[in-house]
């Protein structure tokens, strides 16, 4: 009677144990889209470039009494990916090689728990490999300017992409003309900019500016011309910036010039 009364509480106690794991548990992912998930459920991760790492974050929190503690990813050969932690998220950054070519894939991302050992889910995330995610503008290209001012271009761009992206900014110009910079933008992010330009001496220079991602083969060229009004110390402090190719034989002259009229600190 004892040992037919252990055995049907052993099996009950088991089946209770089996029917807690076959429980669904909630999937919750934050990024780069905030979406509740079934098990197996499949969706739509976005758009990314080669030469890009997008995230994928997960919370711990199960909503079935447990937390998940691991997060494994099941990406393309060439992919890479590596897993961080913190206190209520899994997160697994994905780079793609900066040569990858366009394509959709279909990743797998599975969940599981040092608690429920006979417990795991996954789900399946639908990301898109495109080129023109990018998009960047220049206004203002041609303009006219009284030497010793400021001229200021407005730059305008944005990143179609669920990753973070860095461009730099550059012109044919000496840099103390235009110092070229880094911007970084993040996932469907526009960013507007006022670039200043201080011209070093007068006259008309057409240049160009360069626009050149720091992650793929994304570049773009902005041609531009500046006329400078001479003043009558951009005349004399030209030589200090701009050497005087046309006029050798006076260049000390110049030369005494530029410093005579440059203030003093």
């Amino acid at each position: 009677m004892l040992k037919n009364l252990f055995v049907k509480t052993f099996f009950l106690a088991l089946a209770v144990l089996l029917i807690a794991n076959a429980a669904s548990a909630a999937i919750s992912v934050i990024l780069p889209v905030d979406v509740k998930l079934d098990n197996k459920a499949e969706f739509e991760l976005g758009n990314v470039a080669a030469g890009e790492t997008f995230g994928v974050v997960v919370q711990k929190k199960s909503g079935n009494g447990f937390d998940w503690d691991s997060l494994n990813a099941n990406i393309p050969n060439s992919w890479n990916v590596n897993y961080r932690l913190s206190d209520k998220t899994l997160i697994a950054d994905i780079s793609i090689p900066a040569n990858a070519p366009e394509a959709t894939s279909v990743l797998t991302f599975t969940l599981s728990s040092s608690e429920r050992p006979l417990t795991s889910e996954s789900f399946k995330g639908i990301v898109n490999v495109r080129k023109n995610l990018l998009t960047v503008t220049m206004d203002n290209l041609k303009q006219s300017v009284i030497g010793g001012n400021q001229v200021f271009y407005r730059f305008v761009a944005s990143n179609d992409s669920i990753a973070e992206h860095r461009i730099a900014i550059e012109s044919s110009l000496p840099d103390y003309w235009f110092e070229p910079r880094e911007i970084i933008l993040q996932p469907k992010q526009k960013q507007e900019l006022a670039l200043p330009l201080k011209p070093r001496a007068d006259g008309t220079r057409n240049f160009s500016f360069f626009v050149k991602s720091r992650q793929n083969d994304f570049s773009r060229v902005f041609n531009a011309e500046l006329s400078v009004a001479q003043t009558i110390q951009g005349k004399f402090s030209a030589s200090a910036y701009a050497f005087p190719f046309f006029s050798l034989s006076n260049f000390a002259f110049y030369l005494f010039n530029s410093l005579w009229v440059t203030p003093f600190p």
